[in-house]
């Protein structure tokens, strides 16, 4: 395990001096929690980047491909229509995709959190503010 860390780590100093005490005991090792916690915080490098950007690249199109090529077989109204839903589908990949599959996860579950809310408080403007029929008719 922590010759995988000294491989994921790469000139990481803290998690190379974690890697470096196989056999010494802990006490040694003057190696702080703030040490590794700050070492995670890492900006990504640039591998890391790109493959972050393929993965959000191929998330999009597979997403895109599904509502236009896909569902738009089920239930179709209009070819724009489709693209428009291929498009709102892009986009809510993009915020969705994270680093990790938990991440993306709590990621979607505060946006349908925040989309539940939302509808509780237009819900309870309606409730408050009625109108009636006559308001939508010309």
């Amino acid at each position: 395990m922590l010759a995988a860390a000294r491989a994921l780590a790469g000139n990481s100093p803290a998690l190379n001096r974690l890697a470096a005490l196989r056999g010494k005991d802990m006490s040694e090792a003057k190696i702080r929690r703030e040490d590794i916690a700050a070492e995670r915080r890492r900006p990504l490098q640039t591998t890391e980047a790109i493959i972050y950007g393929i993965g959000l690249a191929i998330s999009c199109l597979i997403s895109y491909w599904l509502i236009t090529g896909i569902l738009a077989h089920i239930y179709s109204i209009s070819r724009d229509d489709d693209l428009l839903g291929g498009m709102w589908a892009v986009a809510a990949t993009v915020f969705v995709y994270r680093y990790s599959y938990g991440e993306s996860v709590h990621a979607a579950l505060s946006r349908m959190a925040a989309t539940s809310l939302s509808f509780v408080l237009c819900l309870a403007y309606l409730l408050i503010f009625r109108s009636s029929l006559g308001a939508w008719l010309p």
